[in-house]
């Protein structure tokens, strides 16, 4: 850069591995808001703002904190967003950690003002994350934005700028909160706080230059932001692919023994006493941990693990063919299974002929239609549902049915097989009845405080041993 260039004195060239020096370049920037071609000088302001935020990103943390070296970042910024050239309507000035704005405005015409800011991961501005509009508008889908009401500057008839600096992150406040912590005395500091307080988007400013304040506004200035949301992942890639492991056995078992349930109900309701297997239980559970076990054991040791992966939604689990050869097949095969039984079982319930006379078949029908909706719960077949919510209008109804259904497969199991399970509620009652017993015995074989209560017992007692229950 040429000598005659009036920015060649603001530059600050740091090698790499050199700790900046944050003082020497403030007194850089300062002599060049000093100097009468800064108003009307471009390049300048680039350079001011690029060395600025140079100091954000490069600065040992604690020199901002010494020398009043925060407050000086500040009142620099400050002035370039007030000093700097109007040519046009707007100007501004961007960089990774600093952009500045300023605008010409009418009070007249002003219809209000919207300044979105996104910054990615890593702090940093890119190309278009800084906008503005010259309108009221609601940025939802941004990170940080301020909205400047249309009545703002109808009590300001003279206001004729606004200036408008957005950082990308809190470095310098935290600098000058810490200096100032520092200073006090250590008895007012809450150092035993489990809470952590942090700034985690872009700090947004607007001011009006030439008023110290706005009062009394018709419209409220709007800000928006995006609330802290902690990641407790660890980013362990073995423990992911463990997860995706165990989630999708859990999901196979959970399928086989709804096969198993499926293929029982058809014995007991279709079959009767016509088939007895042996070791049923025992060969139960062979079928709905091993097949499951075996299925997992397959994927995971194809390709070294990779079909257990993070998807791009952050959740580990199947993907690639091994999701649809792995999963999808075999919860295919047991849906389709599952149809077929409950075929033969719904033809079972149906034909169900009521003993009971006088009966109307209007209620007749009823039982066997909330027959039916059990059995559908108890075989899985809910989890067409699943299935079916694709994208479309209907996806999200789909997507309602599946959860609601689902999560209430344990208490339609509860009902079908222990609440309208005749032989469940009868050894319920037996048990019931033997506790009771043991209970009337002791109390009769003791003082009692009660008589009338011991009376009780031992008719209970004498009823028991006689074998009338009722």
């Amino acid at each position: 850069m040429t000598s005659s260039s009036p920015s060649a004195e603001v530059v600050s060239t740091v090698a790499e591995g050199v700790v900046l020096d944050v003082p020497e370049v403030l007194d850089k920037i300062e002599d060049a808001l000093n100097r009468t071609d800064f108003i009307t000088n471009q390049t300048v302001v680039d350079e001011v703002v690029n060395d600025l935020s140079e100091v954000m990103t490069e600065a040992d943390p604690e020199t901002l904190t010494q020398a009043n070296t925060g407050h000086r970042v500040l009142e620099a910024i400050e002035r370039v967003s007030r000093e700097m050239a109007l040519p046009d309507s707007q100007v501004t000035s961007t960089s990774p950690k600093l952009a500045i704005s300023a605008l010409r405005v009418d009070s007249d015409a002003f219809s209000g003002l919207t300044l979105v800011a996104d910054a990615g991961n890593d702090n940093i501005f890119q190309d278009g994350e800084v906008r503005t509009y010259n309108t009221t508008r609601d940025s939802k889908e941004s990170a940080s934005s301020l909205v400047l009401p249309g009545s703002l500057l109808t009590s300001l008839g003279n206001a004729t700028r606004i200036a408008l600096v957005v950082l990308a992150d809190a470095t310098i406040f935290e600098a000058i909160t810490k200096s100032r912590d520092a200073n006090k005395s250590h008895t007012t500091q809450d150092d035993d706080s489990p809470h952590t307080r942090k700034v985690n988007s872009p700090i947004l400013s607007a001011s009006v230059v030439g008023y110290d304040e706005v009062l009394n506004l018709k419209d409220p200035v709007v800000m928006r932001f995006v609330h802290l949301d902690k990641n407790y992942a660890l980013n362990n890639t073995t423990a992911c692919k463990v997860v995706a492991m165990l989630l999708h056995f859990c999901l196979l078992s959970s399928m086989c023994w709804m096969s198993v349930e499926a293929f029982y109900m058809y014995l007991a309701l279709v079959r009767v006493f016509r088939t007895r297997i042996t070791h049923f239980i025992l060969k139960a559970s062979c079928f709905g941990w091993g097949a499951p076990l075996l299925i997992v054991s397959v994927t995971a040791g194809v390709h070294t693990l990779d079909n257990y992966a993070p998807l791009n939604s952050g959740m580990c689990w199947l993907r690639g063919v091994a999701f649809y050869s792995a999963f999808v097949a075999p919860v295919s095969l047991t849906l389709v299974f599952n149809f077929i039984s409950f075929a033969f079982v719904l033809r079972t319930i149906v034909g169900l002929k009521h003993n009971k006379a006088g009966k109307a078949e209007s209620s007749q029908n009823v039982q066997k239609l909330r027959r039916a909706v059990c059995v559908v719960v108890l075989l899985g077949l809910t989890w067409v549902f699943g299935f079916l919510a694709v994208d479309g209008a209907t996806q999200i109804v789909f997507y309602y049915l599946f959860a609601v259904f689902n999560s209430l497969q344990g208490l339609f199991i509860f009902l079908f097989y222990c609440v309208f399970n005749q032989d469940a509620r009868a050894a319920c009652g037996r048990c019931f009845r033997c506790c009771w017993e043991r209970f009337s015995r002791e109390a009769t074989d003791g003082t009692p405080r009660h008589p009338v209560g011991r009376g009780r017992n031992r008719n209970l007692l004498l009823r028991s041993s006689t074998g009338d229950t009722s």
